[in-house]
């Protein structure tokens, strides 16, 4: 699977990091070491937001994206962490976010996303 991946999008490492980031917010553990490396909340959600949402998500179809609904569920996971960044501010720790109230819509809403991309 992995070699048809690579074969049919322009960026195949990119959907590979996306697809790393955002099971990273379903993993505590993985959020613990991405704290002890210094990799704050604010990082990892501007990196998928740069990578899903600028200019669009759906400008990555064909892209890290094979379709509209990979796009459209990525696009609306990474809104969602966006909107308890807000929240939070850019200093917030995990325990901060994960302490949030929306917290777990956000998670239900990342897991939501990559059953449709890992569905591929």
């Amino acid at each position: 699977m992995i070699g048809v991946v690579q074969a049919d999008l322009r960026y195949p490492d990119v959907r590979r990091t996306i697809i790393d980031r955002l099971r990273g917010f379903t993993d505590e553990a993985q959020q613990q070491e991405w704290a002890r490396h210094g990799w704050a909340f604010y990082d990892a959600v501007n990196d998928l937001d740069h990578f899903v949402l600028e200019p669009s998500a759906r400008s990555g179809v064909g892209v890290v994206f094979y379709s509209d609904a990979e796009a459209d569920a990525a696009g609306a996971a990474v809104e969602q962490l966006l909107a308890v960044l807000d929240d939070v501010g850019p200093s917030a720790t995990y325990p901060d976010v994960q302490a949030h109230k929306q917290w777990p819509s956000v998670v239900a809403a990342v897991r939501a996303a990559l059953s449709v991309i890992d569905s591929r």
